[in-house]
């Protein structure tokens, strides 16, 4: 009896799935700003909630490194300019907002994504042209 309840609950789970807009698996992958998106908004009542918040923290604190490294050899143009420190969870919010009026762009790399969305919310100002 006790089998036949077991097996009951597991194929009513299988049937159900997992909730609209949860997070797979797969997005931990982070091949697409979608998966990013996915992975920094999922909700508290994700199953992967944490895992998926600080994957998007790592992500977002790996690329902030990595384009700070490439501005301070000068091998890119500088397009992020917050005036000050920024923490990693206004760069979510960022991203998350942009992505959301983006969708366009969720098959762009990540970082293009994560790039775009600093871009827009602390552009750098105008540079006089020589």
């Amino acid at each position: 009896m006790k089998w036949i309840v077991v097996a009951g609950a597991a194929a009513f789970v299988v049937m159900m799935g997992r909730p609209a807009g949860a997070i797979e698996p797969s997005d931990f992958t982070l091949l697409t700003s979608e998966n990013l998106y996915r992975v920094c908004s999922a909700p508290q009542s994700d199953p992967l909630f944490g895992e998926a918040r600080q994957a998007c923290y790592g992500f977002v604190y790996g690329a902030g490194l990595f384009y700070y490294e490439v501005i301070k050899a000068g091998k890119a143009k500088t397009v992020v300019c917050p005036g000050g420190k920024i923490d990693r969870e206004a760069v979510r919010v960022a991203f998350v907002d942009w992505a959301r009026n983006n969708p366009e762009r969720m098959n762009d790399s990540p970082i293009d994504g994560l790039l775009r969305s600093a871009a827009a919310q602390w552009p750098c100002p105008e540079q006089p042209t020589r």
